[in-house]
């Protein structure tokens, strides 16, 4: 089985990218695969953020919850890019992610077979 890291760029408003993710690593663990971590990057990092856009806010909430309870059932880690977190103003305090460096994905993307992005 392959070793799987993910990367979200999409914002939890566009809750179809980010609905389409959370497919993807649902049937990836389910088919056996290890998923090292999601990383959240670019507009992605609006997903740790406790203010949620308003467009659309309902699907947004939706879809963090999604993220959240597959994380914990899964034991996946959420990880939120901590420069954009700052650099956004978002306050990542939304329970079940954590930030950090780029280089914790960068860490983990070469320790994967595949790195896939969304």
């Amino acid at each position: 089985m392959a070793t799987i890291t993910l990367l979200l760029q999409a914002a939890p408003h566009q809750s179809y990218r980010s609905a389409q993710a959370l497919r993807y690593a649902k049937a990836a663990h389910a088919a056996g695969h290890q998923i090292l971590q999601v990383f959240f990057y670019g507009d992605g990092v609006f997903h740790a953020h406790s203010q949620r856009q308003p467009v659309a806010s309902a699907q947004a909430d939706d879809i963090v919850s999604a993220w959240q309870q597959w994380s914990a059932a899964s034991q996946v880690p959420l990880q939120v890019c901590e420069t954009l977190l700052e650099d956004f103003g978002v306050d990542g305090k939304v329970a079940g992610f954590s930030a950090h460096g780029l280089l914790s994905f960068a860490e983990a993307a070469s320790r994967s077979d595949r790195c896939i992005q969304f």
